[in-house]
């Protein structure tokens, strides 16, 4: 796989490449209404758009072979505008190449960007943190992104030297007795990385354990995965790339 600057010729295969990742990549966490409102009509003006953008910002584009399987763009101020992955090579690193080398060619303190549900992971494992929830209306469809933010310098931070207090402890109970969750409280572990999220272990009255994610800016709970003999959880506090 090689990553290559972006040139005029390659717009189709850029405009394809991100339809074709929406379709079959956000659709998970989307419903096929917004979807269909994500990627909109390909008109001359929105082509028009897309090219300037893309000529403007320092854009990759990941090649294997003579097929583009990702690119991603980012705006001289430190906003990462575009990442998009082939659905056929999800998971193969590309992603990371490919945001890593945007930030070599534009190197600033702090960067952001605007990401999906789906892209919100990939993005907390590269360092970013979540500034705030959005809820973005496409003809009069709304879909939820996150703008999340980076320090380049910024290590995260250490769970050991932050525990998480008391008063948060029962704001995260509070969060799971409203979603209807009952059981016991095993652990709280901060987020990496952020001040407002925690990772939480609880088990049934069945003593079967399970991880989930609670964060008192969304006010929300989201189950992880049971936590049996092949999944065990292990924090680590790994620098900040």
């Amino acid at each position: 796989m090689d990553l290559k600057a972006y040139c005029a010729d390659d717009l189709d295969s850029v405009l394809c490449l991100f339809r074709e990742t929406v379709t079959r990549v956000n659709c998970r966490e989307y419903s096929p209404e917004q979807i269909a409102a994500w990627l909109g009509p390909v008109t001359d003006d929105v082509r028009a758009k897309w090219q300037a953008s893309l000529l403007q910002h320092q854009t990759y584009l990941a090649w294997l072979g003579n097929t583009v399987v990702g690119f991603a763009d980012m705006a001289a101020t430190g906003y990462l505008d575009r990442l998009y992955v082939s659905a056929d090579h999800q998971g193969e690193g590309i992603a990371t190449k490919l945001v890593t080398t945007l930030m070599q060619a534009v190197p600033m303190a702090v960067y952001t960007t605007d990401a999906s549900i789906t892209a919100r992971p990939f993005f907390e494992a590269q360092g970013f943190h979540v500034t705030k929830q959005n809820v973005v209306v496409r003809n009069e469809i709304s879909l939820i992104n996150f703008t999340m933010k980076k320090n380049r310098r910024e290590k995260r931070l250490n769970l050991a030297d932050k525990e998480v207090t008391q008063l948060e402890k029962m704001k995260i109970i509070g969060l799971f007795r409203k979603e209807g969750f009952t059981g016991e409280y095993e652990s709280f572990q901060r987020v990496s990385g952020t001040d407002r999220e925690f990772f939480v272990v609880m088990s049934n009255e069945q003593g079967i354990k399970a991880l989930f994610r609670a964060s008192l800016m969304l006010n929300a709970v989201e189950f992880q995965y049971v936590l049996d003999d092949k999944h065990t959880f292990v924090m680590k506090d790994d620098e900040a790339s």
